[in-house]
């Protein structure tokens, strides 16, 4: 009797410290109200198994006078199972008070750990042999194929039993066989598992089977790298059911099925397609350096003979590179070399001698000076055969050096293009009767005119239209014929040319209505009058689950320790 006593004591002061005792980096779950029978936190269990799970716990309670909890954490916040699954019976009270009949089932999830804690008056029914025994056989099988509700239901059926047994006949509770083989959950779980795991092994087969077949036609490196690609699928499978053999085949298994095999095909693949992006390259450079567009300005501006030479080097360069695992590095050095010499010519050719005249004749024809009617065709012409001629004359010098007086005749041409250029009517002649007919084909044409009403006032387009009719009359009366046409010239020039680019500097634009802006009455912001509350970060799954019936069944049972623990 005293031992008995004592031991009692023993278990209180035990319990005591172990409240006392703060949980390492995690609190305990709020205890949720009402009071369900499935917390599932950890978010891990079905709908359709915490709802059978509450009603079979809420019939167990009903009936056998044992009030039995299911808890999921994610996490305990590194403190140990037994510590926390303690704390947590005693802090929601599970159990009726003075019959310590509670069971608490904790799932940890991150530390992959689960533990029957029993109440004191069940301890003689659900002894800490019986829980372990539970556990192994009921609860880990299912955990580690990765099925937390085949789990569950297996110990609530576990359980289950023992009570029914231990209020029929005592005397059969060590008899009991826990395990769920007796029905066809576990072969029908393992038939599944074996078909998935076929499946995904037949598919990395199959690509093994084509990846040897495509190494066998490759030679060098390709065939050298292949053969290492597929000894490393085949240690990625081996190392992955070396892995899981003990641990289970859950979800983190079927990811690494899905991926792991095929890891060692990124560097083959990769190397692959440096190899093609190698050839492309090799093709890419030949046919750039073939093309005529890419050197032509370099014939024009430079040595011809020097920028020839380079070209057929770089060209034998680039043939000379046919092997397929030919370095990166001289493809490279080799595109670097051409892309130089295509971007800097200067720093590698010699300037032909008549490049400024070669220069100011390309800025004298992009300008298109000598093709403006504006200037006489008989001047035009005769500008354009002195420019050519002194084009032809020192292209023919080729790559000599010019002498002293060769050197001033190209200043001199090279001045009077920039001056044609910049003042073309110092050397050309204005045509008079082309001017006047475009002035007058352009006060004339009344589409134009009514094609500016549409943003310009009437007013402002009939005034500058006869304003532009009185100045053409001015500019064609009185005055020697050349007074008469710089007259007409600044006329097209100062006002026809200046209002077909801008025809606002002379019309007056059309005022802007300005868009009214108005709100509905019936779009109106409605203020929310709700409240914003924080909820627990706990959350006990779906609140159609049934809940306790009264919190007068919920007094609170003891418990000093009793039942067992397990990991998968």
């Amino acid at each position: 009797m005293k031992k008995t006593v004592l031991s009692h004591f023993s278990f209180l002061i035990l319990t005591a410290l172990w409240l006392t005792m703060p949980l390492t980096g995690q609190e305990l779950p709020r205890r949720p109200e009402p009071m369900h029978y499935v917390n599932d936190t950890a978010q891990v269990l079905s709908e359709a198994a915490r709802e059978r799970l509450e009603a079979r716990l809420q019939a167990l309670d009903k009936n056998q006078k044992a009030q039995f909890v299911i808890v999921t954490v994610p996490d305990m916040g590194g403190s140990d199972i037994e510590t926390f699954s303690i704390a947590l019976a005693e802090s929601w009270g599970i159990g009726h008070q003075g019959k310590d009949d509670g069971i608490l089932i904790l799932l940890a999830l991150q530390e992959r750990r689960v533990r029957i804690e029993v109440g004191y008056g069940l301890e003689p029914i659900l002894t800490d042999a019986r829980s372990k025994q539970i556990i192994d056989q009921a609860v880990l099988p299912a955990m580690k194929r990765g099925d937390p509700d085949q789990a569950m239901e297996n110990a609530a059926a576990a359980i289950e039993q023992l009570l029914d047994s231990a209020a029929r006949n005592p005397a059969e509770l060590d008899a009991i066989d826990f395990g769920v083989n007796s029905d066809d959950t576990a072969n029908q779980a393992d038939d599944e598992l074996w078909g998935g795991r076929l499946l995904l092994y037949g598919f990395w087969a199959v690509v093994f089977l084509i990846l040897a077949l495509v190494i066998l036609s490759e030679k060098g490196l390709l065939f050298w790298s292949g053969l290492v690609t597929l000894s490393g699928m085949l240690a990625a499978a081996a190392a992955l059911e070396y892995a899981f053999q003990d641990s289970g085949y859950g979800s983190l298994y079927w990811l690494s099925l899905l991926f792991a095999p095929g890891i060692p095909l990124l560097p083959y693949l990769w190397l692959n397609g440096k190899l093609e992006a190698n050839r492309r390259e090799r093709k890419y450079l030949a046919e750039f350096i073939k093309s005529d567009a890419q050197w032509r300005p370099l014939f024009k501006y430079y040595q011809k003979a020097a920028v020839k030479a380079e070209r057929e080097r770089l060209l034998t360069a680039a043939r000379q590179l046919t092997d397929r695992q030919t370095a990166i590095a001289k493809i490279s050095a080799l595109n670097k070399e051409i892309k130089a010499r295509i971007k800097h010519p200067e720093q590698f050719f010699s300037p032909r001698s008549d490049l400024e005249l070669i220069k100011g004749i390309e800025k004298l024809n992009a300008s298109g000076v000598l093709k403006n009617g504006l200037y006489r065709k008989e001047s035009r012409r005769e500008a354009a055969e002195w420019i050519n001629g002194e084009a032809d004359y020192f292209k023919a010098q080729g790559a000599n050096v010019l002498d002293t007086e060769q050197r001033r005749r190209l200043a001199e041409t090279v001045e009077q293009i920039a001056e044609l250029l910049k003042e073309p009517l110092k050397r050309l002649q204005i045509d008079t009767e082309w001017v006047l007919r475009r002035i007058r084909s352009f006060i004339e044409s009344s589409p134009r005119w009514k094609g500016w009403e549409s943003a310009y006032t009437l007013k402002s387009i009939r005034a500058t239209r006869q304003e532009f009719r009185d100045r053409l009359k001015a500019a064609e009366t009185g005055g020697a014929s050349s007074e008469r046409a710089e007259k007409l010239y600044s006329f097209y020039v100062n006002y026809i040319q200046k209002i077909e680019k801008q025809p606002a500097s002379f019309l007056v634009a059309k005022p802007r209505s300005r868009p009214v802006s108005s709100s509905p009455s019936s779009w109106t912001t409605a203020s929310s009058g709700s409240s914003s509350s924080s909820s627990s970060s706990w959350s006990f799954g779906s609140s159609s689950s049934a809940s306790f019936s009264s919190t007068d069944s919920f007094g609170g049972g003891s418990f000093g320790g009793g039942g067992s623990s397990g990991s998968w």
